[in-house]
């Protein structure tokens, strides 16, 4: 019986599997699927798209995961440097007084159905929220 912990996975019989690190995005790479994204494609498509390939990369691992066997095959790639985290969304959705029509459509088209990232101008130190 698999079940998921804040950082690894743990099986109540076997223990941490050795592929599992911390933190998150972090350590090797086992596996990647790449699909391409038709501009302007919405919010919602594109986590169903990754949703899909994570279920498909998961579904190619999941006996070798099982029977716990030693490391998975490893890519010889590395995780970026770049992080994103909420910092940097916040960062992303923070709008200049100086911003383009076309900056702001841009960005209106990149975060306006994102979950936890809202179009704002800070003025006074005080936040004001644009509503679609």
């Amino acid at each position: 019986i698999w079940r998921a912990t804040r950082y690894r996975i743990f099986s109540q019989r076997c223990g941490r599997h050795p592929e599992m690190a911390l933190p998150v995005d972090s350590g090797p790479i086992a596996g990647t699927l790449q699909f391409p994204v038709p501009p302007g494609s919405p919010y919602q498509w594109l986590m169903v798209r990754t949703h899909q390939a994570a279920l498909h990369l998961f579904l190619q691992s999941v006996l070798a995961l099982a029977r716990f066997s030693g490391p998975l095959n490893r890519l010889p790639i590395a995780w970026g440097s770049r992080r994103c985290g909420q910092k940097a969304l916040d960062e992303a959705c923070r709008l200049p007084f100086d911003i383009t029509a076309e900056e702001l459509e841009r960005r209106r088209n990149s975060f306006g159905q994102v979950p936890g990232a809202g179009l704002h101008v800070m003025l006074q130190d005080r936040r004001f929220d644009l509503r679609p």
